[in-house]
Order: structure tokens, then sequence, then C-alpha cells
């Protein structure tokens, strides 16, 4: 497999403190010996050793961790890869793994051979910067290609078991950079529809397990606890407008599945709110058809003197914002104006994960006889 690519810019490789640029100009070829200093003669596989021995391979290298390469030349390796890809036939996803750098001189060479085998590599890949070399004929089998150029970027990809050679350098520089070709192993990815529903039956068995609830037992023999999913995306403020927002994303996905599982659900907002010292009894048991069953499904949870908790969570048909200010300037009115709306803390309702609940925001001012605040976009949750 053999391709060219025409070079725009230069490409320059850096090492240590010093760089070349291909195409070489005249002043690059005067330089060119600092690269030959820097480079260490090349071994080749023997017998299961590395070998030096200038009779058999003439050449120098450089690791990949000895120098690097203009960020141009990666925008041409992709399209090499495309091709090479195309033509080898690949069924998996083909990954270049950078092995050296090889500098051939005048009279360099390399007698035929075998790349040595390794389980993971299946090809090898040539890269001819641009010296406009004479001789150095590439050989793979029986067919000879020329990679010299003095414009543009010559490259050749053969798989590991064929035999080739690089004839004798008769004039200037030979400089390759050489590539191991693997197979990437890529998994199979998921339809994300189809992990979400993973995600889901792993997340709900878990709780389902943490609570001691019985796949077996029958609907009336489970005991009553809600389950709460927080809604991924934000929805509009509703106020005045009524009804419930029109899921969305992720957020639809989620509700599909819940109800796919046999799942009853519901979409409320959802509202995190001081309750401590400012909620007494007389909230309790004020029906609402928000939550139409209460004492069945849902059991409330009793807020009293004693009441620990600095905050607690408020679930609600109510789809407009009480910011955290409100919250604090205002007493118990958040609490109660909830309530008024068919707010309950739940007291058998168990999280899959906890609610960011950043419902304040982004507020705006509302100017009528008393000015006030409120809130575009609210956060909810689906109950099954």
């Amino acid at each position: 497999l053999y391709g060219e690519e025409a070079l725009l810019d230069g490409i320059t490789i850096s090492f240590g403190s010093k760089s070349l640029k291909f195409p070489l100009s005249q002043d690059d070829v005067d330089k060119f010996s600092e690269l030959v200093e820097s480079c260490a003669p090349s071994a080749f596989g023997m017998n299961e050793r590395a070998v030096i021995d200038p009779s058999y391979r003439k050449c120098k290298e450089l690791k990949p961790n000895d120098f690097t390469i203009s960020n141009n030349y990666h925008e041409i390796l992709p399209r090499i890869m495309a091709q090479a890809a195309s033509v080898l036939e690949s069924p998996k996803t083909i990954y270049a793994s950078l092995n050296k750098l090889c500098v051939y001189e005048t009279h360099g060479f390399f007698k035929e051979h075998v790349d040595t085998p390794q389980s993971d590599i299946f090809a090898s890949l040539v890269v001819c910067l641009p010296t406009n070399y004479e001789g150095g004929m590439l050989t793979v089998e029986d067919n000879a290609y020329d990679l010299s150029s003095s414009n543009s970027i010559k490259w050749c990809a053969f798989y590991s078991d064929c035999r080739h050679k690089i004839d004798e350098v008769t004039k200037g520089f030979r400089v390759t950079l050489t590539y191991d070709l693997l197979y990437l192993d890529i998994p199979e990815p998921v339809p994300y529809h189809d992990l979400l529903y993973k995600t889901l039956e792993s997340s709900l068995l878990e709780l389902h397990a943490k609570h001691n609830v019985d796949p077996a037992l029958t609907a009336n023999q489970k005991p009553k606890f809600v389950i709460g999913i927080p809604l991924v995306s934000k929805y509009p403020s509703l106020e005045g407008h009524g009804g419930k927002p029109t899921l969305k994303g992720r957020d639809l996905k989620t509700l599909t599945i819940l109800r796919d599982l046999g799942y009853t659900t519901d979409v409320k907002a959802v509202y995190n709110v001081k309750v401590r010292g400012m909620f007494r009894n007389r909230y309790y048991h004020k029906s609402h058809p928000s939550f139409e069953g209460i004492g069945d499904v849902y059991e409330e949870v009793e807020f009293t003197e004693d009441f620990e908790e600095e905050d607690a969570y408020v679930i609600s048909d109510a789809w407009h914002g009480f910011s955290d200010e409100v919250n604090e300037e205002c007493g118990d009115y958040p609490i109660s104006a909830l309530y008024d709306n068919g707010g309950r803390c739940l007291k058998n309702l168990y999280w899959l994960w906890e609610p960011t609940c950043r419902h304040a925001g982004p507020t705006y001012i509302a100017y009528g006889n008393e000015p006030s605040t409120g809130t575009v976009y609210m956060d909810g949750c689906i109950l099954a």
C-alpha cells in the first residue's frame, strides 16, 4: 500500500534544543549532522535479541521520547491512516503507534528481513520526509517503492509478515517515521436509551434490596414507599399557567423506561426549604388533589417542635419558584405557600440520587403593589 500527501507547510522535527525543517533548505542540510549526532545506531531482531550489525543494517534512530513533530504533521497522519485502513480492509479501528525516527545517511541500507512478530501488531507504516535523496528504494516482497521527494510526504504500509528491504542510499539522507499498526479494541457503543435503561434498572434493584423488598412479592405485599428521581434538566416556571412541564431528553427517556418497568409515575416540582422552628401542626392533613391517597401510597413527614432537620424537600405541583432570599426574609411563607399549593414533605420518599435543587435561578424582579422575586426555570422530579 503506497501513497503521497502534498506538503503545504514545512514539518519541523525538534530534538533537544535543536530542530530541522523539512523540506530541507541548504542551511538545514548543513545542520543535518546535528540530527545524526543525536541518534543512536539502529538494532534489529535476531533470535529474540536486539542486534547491532552495520553489515546487515546501517541506520541511526531516535526514539519517540527524544523528538517532537510540529502540529501540522498531525493533520496529515489521519488522512494517511484512513487510506491505510481502507486498503488493509481492517475489521477494527487501526491505531498507529510511533516506533522511531530512522536516518539513513549515504551508504545506509537494511537487508531483506521480516519484522519481529508481536501479537498485537499486524502491520507497519513508513512515512518518508522530503529530503530528495537518491537510491534507498523500499522493496516489499517483489514490489519496489521510491519514497524520495523534494516537497511531499510519501508513505508505504505493509503487513508484518511481508519480506522487505531498503536499498543503499546513494546520495543524501533518507529520513522516515516508522509506525506499528495495531487494532484498537473499542467496545461496541451501547445505545444511550439502553445504557440508561440498564443504569436505572440496576439502581432500582439496589434501592429495593436496601429496603428489603422481595421482587417476588405481590404489589399488596410490598412495603409502600415512593422513589424520587431528580430531573436532569430544568423546566420553565408555570406560574399562572397550571399543568406540568413537557419533559425532554434524558428525563423523557427516564419516564418512559420507568413506565416500561411497570411503575406508576408522576412529575412534580421539588423545593429544598428551611423548616426547623417555623412549621406547626396547622398544616397537618390538609387535603389537596395533588396528593390524593395520603396515608396510602404517600406518607407525610410529621413536623413537630422536636424536628431536628434544618431543611426538607417539599414536593409540589406548584411550578413557580421560591428563592432562597424569599425563604430567609419571609419567615414560614415559602413552606406554607407550598402546602397551600399542594406541596408535601414525604416520609416514605427515597431518592435514587440526591436532588441538586438549585431552583432559585435565574431570578427576576416583579413589580406590583409589593416588589417580589420569581424564577424562570425550576427543578423537578419523577415520583415512581
